[in-house]
């Protein structure tokens, strides 16, 4: 179960977005998505978000945790993760390229040093958008279902399906908000595997100061450097039998 919760962390912090994205994806769009999109200025701006992701095998729930998300450009990024029951607790914190992981029930915190995560949070909502449906560009329907209310937020709703079994990837919902771009809901199947994601807050252009993005410990935590870690592999003598 810490495998699977540390495989959540690292999804939240690239965005879960794995492909680079490009206008050619808007050819995926409905046409009245697509014409807004074009219009749309859509810049890098800061914002604060949080949401829920529920992952699922067989219908039976396997991680459920609740994130807050802090963001502002040039790469400073805040996230907070919790499960339901608060076992695992676990701040994340990008600030000059210097990445934080700090595990608050195991009293441990991690630092690595000259981290670069801008090719993952470098880009707009709305690239980010083109980005998901890339993934469902060859091997999936894509349909336009309506706009819908989640949280009060008026989203379109998207749906791919697979045009055969032979996909990875299953049925993929999408619920895009008409405003931000932020993905407010996602549903992802794979297998027997099912993620979903669901936004409860929004608040774009937050002012945010840079202390958002410090982190500061007890005195009773346990902090290492990526350095700390690597060197007992280092000192690790290795002998090769002739």
């Amino acid at each position: 179960m810490k495998k699977l919760f540390v495989s959540m962390i690292l999804m939240v912090i690239m965005g879960i977005s794995m492909i680079t994205g490009c206008d050619k994806s808007l050819n995926l769009l409905p046409e009245d998505i697509v014409s807004k999109a074009l219009k749309a200025n859509n810049p890098i701006i800061p914002y604060h978000v949080e949401y829920k992701v529920v992952m699922r095998d067989n219908n039976k729930i396997i991680s459920d945790n609740n994130v807050k998300e802090w963001f502002k450009p040039k790469d400073n990024k805040r996230l907070e993760m919790a499960d339901e029951k608060g076992k695992q607790v676990t701040v994340i914190t990008l600030y000059n390229n210097e990445m934080v992981i700090y595990s608050v029930n195991e009293k441990k915190a991690t630092i690595s040093k000259n981290a670069n995560f801008s090719e993952f949070m470098g880009k707009s909502q709305k690239d980010k958008v083109l980005d998901s449906l890339k993934i469902y560009k060859n091997t999936h329907k894509i349909t336009m279902m309506g706009i819908e209310k989640i949280n009060d937020m008026e989203a379109y709703h998207i749906v791919a399906i697979p045009k055969d079994d032979k996909t990875l990837l299953g049925k993929g919902e999408l619920w895009i908000h008409k405003d931000s771009w932020f993905i407010v809901k996602s549903i992802e199947e794979s297998g027997d595997t099912k993620v979903e994601t669901l936004y409860s807050k929004i608040e774009m252009n937050s002012d945010l100061k840079d202390d958002v993005f410090m982190q500061k410990f007890p005195d009773d935590v346990k902090v290492e450097t990526n350095e700390d870690l690597m060197k007992p592999l280092a000192e690790k003598e290795i002998t090769i039998e002739k």
